[in-house]
């Protein structure tokens, strides 16, 4: 267990627990298409960080694989 000090995230973690939170809002339709294009403009980083956490997502159910994005 830490000290109390903060933990620094990756930044493919963080993209995961935004897009999971807009999920949980019910900020995507269910069953919406993703763009990553739309997603890099949105989050203001690059593809790379973007698609790690929609593989993440899709490897915890959370996506419908390829179908989704």
């Amino acid at each position: 267990m830490r000290d109390g000090t903060i933990q620094r995230k990756n930044l493919d973690q963080e993209i995961y627990d935004r897009l999971i939170g807009k999920i949980v809002n019910a900020e995507f339709e269910p069953g919406q298409q993703l763009f990553i294009n739309d997603l890099v403009e949105e989050f203001g980083v690059s593809c790379t960080p973007i698609i790690q956490a929609v593989k993440m997502m899709s490897s915890n159910g959370y996506l419908d694989g390829d179908k989704d994005w």
